[in-house]
Order: structure tokens, then C-alpha cells, then sequence
């Protein structure tokens, strides 16, 4: 299970989420969460250039290995 999300680590997801117009950079949908693009557990940084942010669905689906995010353009 991953570490607890400290405050550096919303704040990061915060920005990354900005920086994308609050929107899906996979699908375009609104409501979005941060998600990691190099996970912490293996040296990310929690850094909004390392946030990719994700509608709800689109999460699930990188955490279940559907979605690939290295393959995004705009990373």
C-alpha cells in the first residue's frame, strides 16, 4: 500500500491539476485527481511536473494497468 499523502504531496497534485485546466489530460472529463507520473515508492518526486491529472475512471484504469501514461504526449 502506498505511503500516506502528506501535505507537499496534495499540494503537488493541486498544481498538476491546475496546470491542466482542472481537466483529464487522457480523456478531457472534469473533476479530476492528481496521480503520480513516477510514484513516489520509486523516487517520484511530488513536483507538479511529475502530476498527471485524471478523471476518476481513467485512474482506475492506469491502477489497473489498462491505461498506459508513459504513451501521453504532453508528458
Amino acid at each position: 500500500m502506498s505511503k500516506k499523502r502528506t501535505y507537499i504531496d496534495i499540494k503537488a497534485q493541486r498544481e498538476g491539476r491546475i496546470l491542466a485546466g482542472n481537466k483529464c489530460e487522457i480523456c478531457g472529463q472534469g473533476n479530476c485527481a492528481g496521480h503520480h507520473y513516477i510514484p513516489r515508492g520509486l523516487g517520484g518526486l511530488s513536483h507538479p511536473n511529475n502530476i498527471v491529472s485524471v478523471c476518476q475512471p481513467c485512474h482506475k484504469a492506469i491502477h489497473k494497468g489498462k491505461i498506459e501514461i508513459e504513451n501521453l504526449d504532453n508528458l
